[in-house]
């Protein structure tokens, strides 16, 4: 089973659509997970360029969704440029939170460059 969550109904809608198209549980939901974190346990959970926006929203957002998914592996991409093609690393910014909470909770994490975005795979195991 596959379960997505996003703030845009729109996306909701067509990731549900081609989760039946491949004939699959259409497990999408319309949900804010800093506000309602998810309650099903995951192997992985990704966090798709997504991490600077919640945070944007209110600072230690994200933290607070890093700790309360309910997740063995959490994967959070940063992306390397911005919308203009010009080099950034948003990860930088966030970096020493991140990695405290990662290290408070007894985590491990590694890195993986990939195109323009930058993972960090958190084992929450």
């Amino acid at each position: 089973q596959y379960y997505a969550y996003d703030l845009n109904l729109r996306f909701v809608d067509f990731t549900n659509h081609l989760l039946k198209v491949f004939g699959m549980e259409p497990l999408a939901q319309w949900r804010d997970i800093y506000v309602k974190p998810p309650e099903v346990h995951a192997d992985i959970t990704y966090l798709f360029k997504m991490y600077h926006c919640i945070e944007a929203r209110k600072k230690g957002a994200g933290l607070s969704i890093i700790k309360n998914t309910p997740t063995d592996w959490m994967i959070i991409s940063f992306p390397l440029q911005n919308l203009k093609g010009k080099p950034m690393n948003m990860y930088l910014q966030f970096s020493e939170k991140i990695e405290a909470l990662i290290e408070e909770n007894g985590w491990s994490f590694q890195f993986l460059e990939y195109a323009n975005e930058l993972l960090i795979l958190i084992d929450k195991r």
